[in-house]
């Protein structure tokens, strides 16, 4: 297996994703981008040290479209990263943790963000202007975000996952062990449509699934037990997760498991899947590729 590693100044990196053939890093010290697959780095919203640079803490792209969650706010671009502008979320302000796209976000230009503390807010105008849709949503505390078809959308919280059957505006509780919880990270099987399966990666308890839409739920066994499942992506060849300090590649729906690398002393809170590779964004900084 092929390895390339960056190192982005030793700050963490929480957020990755890809557009107009550039990659971008949510990071501690705000949004940056290397045109060259992680070679290089430049600050993608501003000038290195400049006031009022602030971490970015999730990321998604669609095209040319790129939204980045900040504290307050969300930033937009829709011409890869050329210019951005700022939408501010409410008073006071949330910090945006998660994004995600409709899968119809083409036709519809609508995404979902989840905050810290303050519930979700919607978009339906390509990320130009916000509002709060929490109705039913009693945990406001959102990790993680996943959307299936343009009507059904999962939020993982800190007491459960959390469930919309119309794109978002009115939530409902699944049926998710609440002493599993908090659920960090969600990510929905390739074949949802037909399969109906969800993973659920909690900060204690491991790999979660549900092969009903998240009606039942069941534990997957992992090679390493008891540690927080940050960050998952779907690959050609499986799914794959990151664990405290490992990175596992998952095979027949998660059946088999295989060690791809380990990162002492080091978290992996990122995965951004790009045709035959996989970008996992460390704790530490690093940005590394891998060939699968």
């Amino acid at each position: 297996m092929d390895v390339a590693q960056t190192t982005l100044e030793s700050m963490t990196t929480f957020a990755l994703a890809a557009s107009d053939g550039q990659l971008f890093a949510g990071r501690a010290g705000g949004l940056y981008r290397s045109p060259d697959g992680g070679a290089s780095w430049e600050y993608a919203s501003g000038q290195p040290g400049e006031e009022g640079m602030i971490a970015t803490t999730s990321l998604v792209a669609c095209g040319r479209d790129i939204f980045a969650g900040i504290n307050g706010g969300v930033l937009r671009s829709s011409d890869g990263g050329g210019t951005w502008f700022t939408a501010a979320l409410s008073n006071p302000p949330p910090l945006v943790v998660a994004l995600a796209l409709s899968p119809a976000y083409e036709e519809d230009g609508a995404l979902l963000a989840g905050s810290a503390e303050d519930g979700i807010f919607a978009s339906t105008d390509r990320g130009v202007t916000w509002r709060g849709w929490n109705f039913g949503l009693i945990d406001l505390n959102v990790n993680a975000l996943a959307w299936a078809t343009p009507s059904l959308a999962f939020a993982g919280t800190e007491s459960g996952i959390f469930h919309s059957r119309n794109g978002g505006r009115a939530w409902r509780p699944l049926p998710f062990p609440m002493d599993l919880a908090p659920v960090i990270s969600l990510q929905l099987s390739p074949d949802f449509g037909t399969d109906g399966t969800l993973f659920a990666g909690t900060e204690k308890h491991g790999l979660q699934v549900s092969h009903d839409g998240g009606e039942t739920w069941g534990a997957v066994a992992l090679p390493v037990a008891g540690e927080a499942v940050n960050a998952m992506a779907n690959t050609a060849q499986g799914l794959a997760l990151t664990l405290d300090e490992v990175l596992l590649l998952g095979r027949d729906g998660g059946a088999t498991w295989e060690t791809l690398r380990r990162f002492p002393d080091q978290t992996g809170l990122a995965l951004l899947a790009q045709g035959d590779q996989l970008v996992l964004a460390l704790s530490g900084g690093e940005v590394v590729t891998l060939a699968l």
